[in-house]
């Protein structure tokens, strides 16, 4: 074996793509590791390793193993900003599967976005943009995207069959080219909160971010305005969000999530991980996975490349319009 090419995937125990790799990595000098594989095969297969696939929980711990790394492909699209620098600070390449996922969560933010509008609890999968130009509840609507990363990107693009004016908060001033490209307006969060008939979360989930939308900020979101979060749970203060629901200070909320206290709103529609998890999605994330693996060993550029997130301060011109971490709450 080719210990150039080598590549080590250690198996999570909820790998819904390790199948899908498998065939798309067969004639590849891959090893795939779990928990059941003896130490010998884990030492022989990490000590020759030149790529690794695996969880973020575990990279740390696996890369000291691997003395002659270079890449690291998270096998999730979420992951701790302090395991990023450190895994960063020793030269290494890391990718995440945000990239490759986006265009599915954002096709499934705006299902749930017309889901939770129409009252409609069961949410038929498939391409919620099909209805663009018909009578869609987004047609003609503002939507508020906090966070205009890879997924609040994507959202913007399709945003635009439905006649959508979108605004968007962030750390970041959108890129020029995005800018020409899409109808986007820069705004404050508060600002967007209020103006949005859709808000839709996307944001990493970090120390800055958690508990992003608390009591006051909900409170600026209209009862007729619809919040959709594709993000981590923790960004919404959950009893904020609950005392907004029993008391009608929202539309609704939709989530890729499954949280059982909420089950019994009727405003509410929730999505577990099979959502964006299908079949088509598994084989192209799994193509993706090997190609960026064989492009990191032949160093050749790979894509789906992460970077830690600098949070603005005060006095930072950026600081007016990211708001990226959390108030105080009013009492």
């Amino acid at each position: 074996m080719n210990t150039q090419h080598v590549v080590a995937y250690v198996v999570g125990a909820d790998d819904w793509l390790v199948a899908e790799t498998r065939r798309a990595a067969t004639g590849r000098a891959y090893r795939f590791l779990t928990e059941k594989s003896s130490a010998e095969e884990m030492s022989d297969a990490l000590g020759a390793a030149r790529a690794l696939v695996a969880e973020p929980a575990n990279a740390l711990a696996l890369r000291q193993a691997c003395p002659d790394l270079r890449f690291i492909q998270f096998s999730t699209c979420d992951y701790p900003q302090s395991v990023l620098a450190e895994l960063q600070s020793k030269g290494l390449q890391v990718a995440s599967l945000g990239a490759a996922l986006a265009e599915d969560v954002a096709k499934t933010a705006i299902g749930l976005m017309i889901a939770v509008a129409e009252c409609r609890k069961g949410l038929a999968l498939g391409d919620p943009t099909a209805q663009a130009g018909q009578t869609s509840a987004l047609n003609g609507k503002t939507v508020g995207i906090v966070g205009l990363g890879r997924v609040g990107t994507a959202i913007a693009g399709l945003l635009e069959r439905f006649n959508a004016r979108v605004l968007y908060s962030d750390v970041r001033t959108a890129p020029q080219q995005l800018r020409h490209a899409l109808p986007l307006r820069r705004v404050t969060q508060d600002r967007l909160l209020v103006e949005s008939d859709f808000v839709t979360l996307n944001v990493p989930l970090t120390d800055q971010s958690r508990g992003l939308l608390g009591r006051r900020d909900i409170g600026l979101i209209g009862p007729e305005t619809v919040l959709v979060n594709t993000s981590a749970p923790e960004i919404v203060n959950r009893q904020s969000l609950v005392d907004a629901l029993e008391g009608g200070y929202i539309k609704g909320y939709g989530a890729i999530d499954l949280d059982p206290g909420l089950a019994a709103h009727n405003n509410v529609v929730q999505l577990g991980p099979q959502a964006v998890r299908t079949t088509a999605s598994a084989v192209r994330v799994a193509r993706w996975i090997v190609d960026n693996a064989d492009a990191a060993v032949a160093g050749r550029p790979v894509r789906g490349l992460v970077e830690t997130i600098g949070f603005p301060k005060a006095g930072d011109p950026a600081f007016w319009s990211s708001r990226m971490t959390p108030r105080e709450e009013l009492t």
